[in-house]
């Protein structure tokens, strides 16, 4: 867990490479942002034990937001997966780059302190990614598509606008991980 005091009430954005081995684990978190299962939850994982990209959003145990992207992730393939609300409330999902689906949450997720979780569930009964994990980034503001598309293959400093969060997962040796953006 990494606790994080952002505020995703006025929109965010969530973004990672994902590289699955296997889809049966169901509900494997690529992340999960949240305080508890399932009171205000932020999530991108996949669908069942489906190759759909889902995000969803659970404000105060219920879910207000929900969109899928059917049949978009692949096996053994590395592929950027990246989600944002905006302030209004627009929900959407990018694969490499692309914008892929999109949807509308019913209210704002809580400005509520949260933990953040990497290939795991705050959800006992879903599964672990079966898979790994690079370039994970946090953000405080819905990223444009076009932000999105130019940055998504892209390193990045720590120090841009925006960025809360942001694990590149070079450190070579260990087992901890370290946020560039606590760095600058």
């Amino acid at each position: 867990d990494y606790s994080k005091g952002d505020n995703f009430s006025t929109g965010f954005t969530i973004e990672a490479w994902v590289r699955f081995d296997s889809f049966s684990e169901s509900w494997s978190r690529i992340m999960e942002i949240a305080n508890g299962s399932p009171v205000d939850n932020i999530l991108l994982a996949h669908e069942m034990t489906t190759n759909n990209l889902a995000f969803d959003i659970y404000n105060n145990n219920a879910r207000v937001g929900s969109i899928r992207a059917n049949n978009t992730l692949q096996l053994d393939t590395w592929q950027h997966v990246a989600a944002t609300l905006d302030e209004n409330g627009a929900m959407r999902l990018y694969l490499n780059g692309v914008e892929v689906s999109t949807g509308t949450a019913s209210s704002m997720p809580r400005n509520v302190a949260r933990d953040i979780r990497l290939g795991e569930s705050f959800f006992s009964n879903d599964g672990h990614l079966n898979g790994n994990l690079d370039e994970v980034r946090v953000w405080s503001e819905a990223r444009s598509a076009a932000e999105i598309a130019r940055d998504h293959n892209r390193f990045l400093f720590g120090d841009e606008e925006g960025l809360t969060v942001y694990w590149q997962f070079n450190e070579g040796i260990g087992q901890e991980v370290y946020n560039l953006v606590d760095a600058n």
